[in-house]
């Protein structure tokens, strides 16, 4: 993952719970002959919100 804000990659194991930043990766993704890009987002934030309104 890398975090949006410096685009430095970041091991998401490492990344604090109380962490308000968001983190992305994107990989290559073409089925069939159409090239795009697959991206995917992190956010502590967004996951302590969902851990505690479930």
């Amino acid at each position: 993952f890398k975090r949006v804000s410096d685009d430095m990659p970041v091991e998401l194991s490492e990344i604090p719970e109380d962490d308000n930043g968001l983190y992305y990766k994107d990989e290559p993704y073409t089925p069939h002959t159409l090239h795009q890009r697959l991206i995917v987002t992190y956010s502590p934030k967004f996951a302590r919100y969902q851990k505690n309104n479930t």
